[in-house]
């Protein structure tokens, strides 16, 4: 369904397609909502505007719109995201493979590693 890529998507046809194949149910039981591209590439150039930034941390990943959106500006930027549905998770993976700067995690953060810091949320 998704296969993976060093260039990204720079809009919303991966959560279009994924909306497609996954039934409303599943997408009401996780509360998924995607973002408009637009509006995540706003928000992540208003975050990049202050150059110290090196981690970002994504604490609800879906199929990371906001990490597609970083990485436009800034492909060294180190992200970590949090996602606690299986089958988004597993689909984002096979998106991010080939971007070693990028590590998420099947688990949900209000949970877990709130020991680390990040230079933006």
């Amino acid at each position: 369904m998704f296969s993976s890529s060093t260039i990204l998507p720079c809009d919303n046809q991966l959560e279009k397609e994924y909306s497609d194949c996954v039934p409303i149910a599943h997408r009401k039981k996780y509360a998924q909502f995607f973002t408009p591209f637009p509006i995540a590439k706003l928000m992540g150039s208003w975050l990049l505007s202050n150059n110290s930034i090196k981690s970002v941390l994504d604490p609800a990943f879906g199929l990371g719109v906001f990490s597609r959106a970083l990485l436009s500006k800034n492909k060294e930027l180190s992200i970590k995201g949090f996602e606690i549905d299986s089958t988004i998770f597993e689909t984002a993976q096979n998106i991010f493979s080939k971007h070693p700067n990028i590590k998420i995690n099947l688990m949900d953060y209000m949970f877990n590693d709130w020991d680390n810091k990040y230079d933006g949320i």
